[in-house]
């Protein structure tokens, strides 16, 4: 299945959409759900429901991360 969401600023593809767990995967297991769920209510990091699950792009999580760490310029 490869189903595609437009968004204002790119499109988004099925295979690049991640999950809650797979985001802590991402940040080397040091960071807990309470903190992702924090970063969403207080809108710093972007997601989607998709039923009771929180879905992510992989790509903005990246860039995220990279703003996060300081490493974006």
């Amino acid at each position: 299945m490869n189903e595609e969401k437009n968004t204002k600023d790119s499109t988004i593809n099925s295979e690049d959409l991640i999950y809650v767990e797979d985001v802590i995967k991402m940040f080397g297991g040091k960071i807990t759900k309470n903190i992702i769920y924090a970063w969403i209510r207080e809108k710093k990091l972007p997601a989607m429901k998709v039923g009771r699950r929180f879905v992510f792009s992989r790509k903005r999580v990246q860039a995220f991360m990279a703003k996060r760490l300081g490493l974006a310029s």
